[in-house]
């Protein structure tokens, strides 16, 4: 089961063989997508992580915050799922 998360105007993903879940406790998966367009989504995106990491959830995060800050210490040792431009 997987929990889809994301806090701006709209999330677009392609799950296959997937069960989406409303209830994030009863996920097995949490995939947290962000926007940084403003300093409270990348707060509760931080919060979302810390609370997936307290319950022990595997975790993959996408959107503007990894990739904005890829180094952060708060997505360190996470799955990311991202755009490159080279």
């Amino acid at each position: 089961m997987i929990l889809l998360y994301s806090h701006g105007n709209s999330v677009t993903c392609v799950v296959l063989s997937l069960l989406i879940v409303d209830d994030s406790e009863a996920a097995d998966l949490w995939l947290l997508n962000s926007c940084t367009v403003k300093n409270p989504s990348e707060d509760n995106f931080r919060n979302a992580i810390k609370r997936a990491q307290e319950l022990d959830k595997h975790l993959v995060v996408a959107g503007c915050v990894p990739q904005g800050q890829p180094r952060h210490q708060s997505i360190k040792g996470i799955s990311v799922i991202g755009v490159r431009t080279f």
